[in-house]
């Protein structure tokens, strides 16, 4: 989820949600956390009412997705650097029982769903990404020479040390909580074929209600995060005014609301979260074209004259974006 409803309230002030165009971000690193990434993709195929495979029944959406979306972004001149979850945090175990809860209930939905729409409704709020689909993920990232971190909890929260650290630019992203953790600036929708992206930065919002980032991220625990207890039946704006009301005092907020939750560790977690703060350098490497291509036609079953063309021009892409000269203008594979 991230923050409950904190683009709704964004979207309210025209300066701080601004459409832009991927081409405006040619030459830049941005961090994404694959987990959602992934599960773009794995619904988006499964509108069909089914899952890609190949011949051994594997499924594949994950594979095909995550290469299309890569590639799509190396053709703009963008490196993208992806982000595992790793160990999630004690602190977020509500949140994920919750949301295994609501994939078992649209599991059993779907076994005695009476139309095709239905069944195709639940097949989509059922998608698990599993660890052998993950590691498949790495494997194809590392022979197409595109860089990835493991966090050591959340993705979230080690895109956003990227980002502060400026190691990449931006953070490819459809949760909010990565500027509660300090991201200078987000992007969504960047690799969509139907929305324009759009960009949020994190020194817009505090300078228009003049905010320190310790208010910011009391704001949005107000707003509903996913390390604590939520506040019931408040909108967003009038926790705003509440909070604006109150001198930014999430004490006298939380009595004036009458619901009493404890916040202080999710404060702590959003400033001092478990990341990998040892990462010096990110850098593209040229992709394995032989093995890249063994694993996506022959393992994977992804059509040949459409894999190999696009394997062709990623050696290029990849020599440009390293500035290193073009050795084969086609490769024969």
């Amino acid at each position: 989820m991230g923050i409950k409803n904190l683009l709704k309230f964004l979207n309210h002030f025209p300066d701080l949600v601004v459409e832009t165009d991927i081409n405006e971000y040619t030459g830049k690193k941005i961090a994404i956390d694959i987990s959602i990434l992934l599960y773009q993709v794995v619904i988006s195929v499964r509108n069909t009412g089914t899952d890609l495979t190949n011949k051994q029944g594997d499924i594949t959406s994950h594979i095909l997705g995550l290469f299309n979306k890569t590639y799509k972004l190396l053709s703009k001149g963008i490196i993208p650097v992806y982000v595992f979850d790793g160990k999630p945090p004690e602190l977020k175990r509500k949140v994920l029982d919750m949301r295994k809860s609501i994939r078992r209930k649209a599991e059993q939905k779907m076994t005695i769903a009476s139309t095709e729409e239905d069944k195709i409704k639940y097949f989509k709020r059922s998608v698990v990404i599993t660890r052998k689909q993950l590691d498949e993920c790495r494997e194809l990232l590392t022979l197409m020479g595109v860089p990835y971190i493991d966090a050591p909890e959340e993705a979230d929260s080690q895109c956003a040390l990227l980002a502060k650290q400026g190691l990449v630019d931006a953070v490819l992203t459809e949760d909010m909580d990565i500027l509660t953790f300090g991201s200078p600036c987000i992007i969504r929708n960047l690799t969509s074929f139907k929305k324009k992206p759009i960009e949020i930065r994190l020194d817009k919002i505090k300078t228009k209600f003049n905010w320190t980032q310790d208010e910011f991220i009391k704001f949005c625990i107000l707003l509903g995060c996913d390390y604590c207890d939520h506040i019931v039946d408040s909108n967003c704006f009038q926790i705003f005014d509440t909070f604006q009301k109150y001198d930014k005092n999430i004490d006298t907020v939380l009595t004036d609301l009458k619901q009493p939750i404890e916040y202080d560790t999710a404060i702590n977690y959003f400033k001092e979260p478990n990341v990998n703060d040892t990462i010096t350098e990110i850098k593209i490497k040229l992709p394995q074209l032989l093995d890249l291509n063994n694993l996506l036609v022959n393992h994977y079953n992804l059509i040949k004259y459409k894999i190999q063309n696009k394997l062709n021009h990623l050696y290029v892409l990849s020599s440009k974006i390293n500035n290193e000269s073009v050795v084969l203008n086609s490769i024969t594979i």
